[in-house]
């Protein structure tokens, strides 16, 4: 219960966290921060989890420029997955890894 606690304060910083530097990708910013967030509604079903993932998908969204823009890690191909992964109410798989 103690590591769930902390689960979810982090993932309510991440939700709450309007950090413009993190970048939209799945490797390293807000589309992976997505998937995280997926990952916790999974084991802490209505928790609100999944709308936050929404929350965090719709910054990714802003205008900004990828080194490889079409790459899954690196460019848009991570939010495109984290859109499809919340339109679906099938479990969500971290891309790569899970899937």
């Amino acid at each position: 219960a103690r590591l769930l606690d902390i689960a979810r304060a982090h993932a309510k910083h991440v939700t709450l966290d309007d950090d413009h530097d993190a970048g939209a990708s799945l490797c390293c910013g807000l589309a992976g921060r997505g998937f995280a967030l997926l990952a916790l509604d999974a084991i802490d079903p209505g928790g609100g989890w999944r709308a936050s993932a929404a929350v965090v998908a719709r910054r990714g969204l802003a205008p900004q420029r990828f080194e490889h823009p079409h790459a899954v890690l690196r460019g848009r191909g991570g939010l495109v997955w984290l859109a499809i992964d919340l339109d679906d109410d099938a479990p969500s798989r971290f891309p790569l890894i899970e899937a």
